[in-house]
């Protein structure tokens, strides 16, 4: 007897399954894939596609849990990241996730691929979850996110740039500061007074400071101060007015004028506390220390 022949025909958006057989083979058949679809939990995908804005973000899972991510050496591990809390809101955090689920904007992405990044990297909680469909339309909204379909996204170009931007720039931020602070001094702005000097005063405050043989920051405040009492009876000073005393003298500014006016009050005790904040009035030490560098400075020439 003939065995009675069957077929299948599966579209699934038109990617199309036929099986031919018999009738028992194809129904076998048939049975095996649903089952498959079925454990995957593949959502029927509409013919329209859906705005991003619009979608809902509780779909069910399209993606196994073990996501293995492209390893780029230009950009530093998620691990890295969490280390140095980079990002720094979760909205930036939700598209970074993107970011290394796309292979850093190569491949398409989905949502459910990035809940898996949260948990690799230990940061899932259930509040970051249920902030989680706010923060992925606001990336949609600044066209950070593209929808392929109701399930699948792309980073757009202004998503990556973004997601360098804030993956890179961090980075450089925190290596030039820590280069900065090993190898350079703070650098701050003064301003120019106007101290009504006259120019007999100006050459006499160039000899005057060329008279010392000093060299340390502290002395040279202490020094300047010292004259500006002097000649201007100026009982206090800040930085403004040793700056403007050292560019008058033509001579550089290398050190922290705020620094060298602090430590010679609070190491030293060169001088001591104005009614202003800010400003310094030379005391009876800075001054001896004063004359003890005239005298030492007039004994070596």
């Amino acid at each position: 007897m003939e065995e009675k022949q069957a077929s299948s025909l599966i579209n699934l958006k038109e990617g199309i399954i036929d099986v031919k057989g018999s009738e028992q083979f194809v129904s076998e058949r048939t049975d095996k894939f649903l089952t498959f679809i079925k454990e995957l939990k593949w959502p029927i995908i509409n013919e329209t596609t859906v705005p991003l804005e619009k979608q809902n973000f509780d779909d069910p899972k399209l993606l196994n849990e073990n996501i293995v991510l492209e390893v780029n050496n230009e950009f530093p591990t998620l691990d890295d990241l969490v280390l140095r809390n980079v990002p720094k809101t979760e909205k930036e955090w939700v598209l970074i996730y993107g970011f290394y689920a796309s292979s850093f904007g190569k491949n398409s992405f989905t949502k459910e691929a990035i809940k898996e990044l949260y948990k690799s990297t230990k940061r899932f909680t259930d509040v970051r979850m249920g902030n989680f469909q706010t923060n992925f339309k606001d990336n949609a909204k600044d066209k950070y996110f593209s929808a392929l379909n109701t399930t699948e996204f792309t980073i757009t170009d202004l998503g990556k740039e973004k997601a360098q931007k804030i993956v890179l720039e961090e980075q450089d931020k925190s290596t030039k500061k820590q280069r900065e602070k090993d190898t350079t001094p703070s650098k701050k702005s003064y301003s120019m007074l106007n101290l009504e000097l006259t120019e007999i005063e100006r050459e006499e405050l160039k000899k005057y400071f060329s008279s010392y043989q000093t060299k340390s920051s502290m002395e040279i405040v202490t020094i300047l101060a010292n004259w500006l009492k002097l000649k201007k009876n100026a009982e206090e000073v800040g930085s403004d007015e040793i700056f403007t005393l050292l560019r008058t003298a033509d001579q550089p500014i290398s050190f922290d004028i705020d620094s060298a006016l602090s430590n010679a009050k609070n190491l030293k005790s060169y001088f001591v506390a104005g009614t202003i904040k800010g400003k310094f009035k030379i005391h009876y030490v800075g001054e001896d220390l004063v004359k003890k560098l005239k005298t030492v400075g007039t004994e070596t020439k």
